[in-house]
């Protein structure tokens, strides 16, 4: 390539040339825009062309590429060749590169905060014995579990799925269909217990078991669930437990009472069949 005369060349375009070698081009020192696709190049040294905005050289066969010194590089294209690895660090202001169909292994991009498009698929070559895996979705998201505990058939863990709401914690639990289960649990509260977004603290939330039951269609009652929350049920007997008091003295009948609602002094004495006569 002739270098005379060619130092104020800003633009080049010898796209489809069947070119093999563009020795002679670190000459062109104001180039801004080099299009060198479709020809049959191995290397390419633009060291010396530290003006380049836009660089564009897909298919070829190009196996290496350093654009280190081109820290105007705006846009680059290196699509279709047999690239295996590519360093663009250095190239700060890049907006728009075009990697794919090369054999690039990784690409670090962490310092490319300005890119707005990218394309880097098909590069990775397959070898003999590879073995490839393609994951679920369900994989690739870790696990989220409710649980529930207490005075139910079946405690533990469940898998929290979409739109899982406290009715159907609580069927899981199992006892909705056993008479037994409906008789001795306890229906005027049960609670939720619920992580706070610090992950560390929580809170309890009761709510009335019985209502849940009777109208599992009333969101006000029927809550969705969140991963991690906690449903403690409980048993009557856990609630309704026998309370005494005592009397003794001039009665007739001294000894153990038990407490009923609303009971009062009076309502002792006269249980106790009042004082001895005299």
């Amino acid at each position: 390539m002739l270098t005379a005369n060619i130092s104020g060349v800003t633009y080049l375009n010898v796209s489809g040339k069947e070119i093999s070698d563009l020795t002679g081009i670190e000459a062109f020192t104001a180039i801004t825009y080099l299009n060198c696709d479709d020809n049959q190049l191995i290397s390419l040294d633009v060291s010396n062309n530290t003006a380049l905005s836009s660089l564009i050289c897909r298919s070829n066969q190009l196996t290496s590429l350093d654009v280190s010194a081109n820290t105007a590089l705006t846009i680059l294209y290196v699509n279709g060749n047999q690239l295996t690895s590519l360093d663009v660090r250095a190239n700060t202001a890049l907006t728009r590169l075009r990697c794919h169909d090369n054999q690039l292994t990784s690409l670090d991009l962490s310092t490319n905060t300005t890119l707005t498009y990218l394309d880097c698929d098909n590069n990775l070559l397959l070898q003999p014995m590879d073995r490839v895996r393609i994951y679920g979705l369900t994989e690739m998201v870790a696990p989220r579990f409710v649980f529930i505990t207490g005075y139910v058939q079946n405690s533990g863990q469940y898998p929290l799925r979409e739109n899982m709401n406290l009715y159907d914690l609580v069927f899981s639990g199992g006892g909705l269909a056993d008479d037994e289960w409906l008789e001795q649990v306890y229906m005027e509260r049960a609670d939720l217990i619920r992580m706070d977004k610090d992950n560390i603290t929580s809170r309890v939330i009761p709510f009335n078991l019985g209502e849940l039951i009777n109208n599992p269609l009333n969101q006000n009652i029927n809550w969705a669930l969140d991963a991690n929350d906690l449903v403690r049920i409980y048993s009557k007997t856990m609630f309704n437990v026998v309370r005494f008091i005592s009397i003794d003295g001039s009665v007739r009948s001294p000894g153990n009472y038990t407490l009923k609602s609303n009971m009062t002094i009076k309502d002792l004495i006269m249980v106790s069949i009042l004082i001895v006569i005299y």
